[in-house]
């Protein structure tokens, strides 16, 4: 509705692959957003989510996905650093960018 799509049309439109639950509430199905040039085709010019109050669940619920809780490997990999503190060269930390999350 924020878009002015019905979700039949928003799914044509943005989603690539979608999950739902074993009950069937389709308003809590994962759904995998289409990208663009790497990035999330919601993510604005300004670097921020142009649909923030309307995402789907799993951007709601990030980082804490079961994917990511479950090995404390994968949550490091995941992990990202603010802009403003230093990463060593060489070191496998990182900042967020569009492209990688």
């Amino acid at each position: 509705q924020h878009l002015g799509l019905n979700l039949s049309e928003f799914r044509s439109n943005y989603i690539k692959a979608e999950i739902t639950p074993s009950d069937g509430n389709e308003e809590e199905s994962w759904m995998c957003l289409k990208r663009d040039e790497g990035a999330c085709v919601f993510l604005g010019k300004d670097n921020r989510c142009s649909i923030y109050d309307h995402r789907p669940v799993q951007c709601r619920t990030y980082p804490f996905w079961p994917s990511l809780l479950s090995e404390e490997a994968a949550w490091l990999e995941e992990a990202v650093l603010p802009d403003e503190v230093t990463i060593d060269e060489g070191s496998s930390e990182r900042h967020w960018s569009p492209e990688l999350g």
